[in-house]
């Protein structure tokens, strides 16, 4: 089954079998479509399992694109705390972390 969108307001994903808009042969098309020309389509409740069903749906490139940036972002955050050692435990206050977190960040980027 292919994702072909969502419905916000029923906090649904929806999915549709490929077989009859691709033209398939499929042995229980006529028992699954029951007469309709567009195909099998099946509503999934969100709530089921975020991890299974995320809003949105895997092979898709907005997914790629907030994933790649996600990505980017994970590898300063662990750069900045394994080779600046920013999470060694040793700075006490809010007020000295961040200036040693500020001044690793102007470093890093000059």
């Amino acid at each position: 089954m292919s994702n072909v969108g969502s419905e916000p307001a029923r906090q649904t994903l929806k999915y549709r079998c490929l077989a009859t808009p691709e033209g398939w042969g499929c042995p229980i098309l006529i028992a699954c479509n029951a007469g309709k020309s567009y195909g099998l389509s099946v509503r999934l409740k969100r709530d089921i399992d975020l991890l299974l069903f995320p809003p949105l749906p895997r092979a898709k490139k907005k997914l790629e694109r907030r994933y790649n940036t996600r990505a980017a972002v994970e590898r300063i955050n662990d750069r900045l705390n394994v080779f600046w050692d920013t999470n060694d435990g040793n700075i006490t206050g809010s007020c000295r972390f961040h200036a040693k977190v500020g001044a690793v960040l102007i470093v890093h980027a000059a």
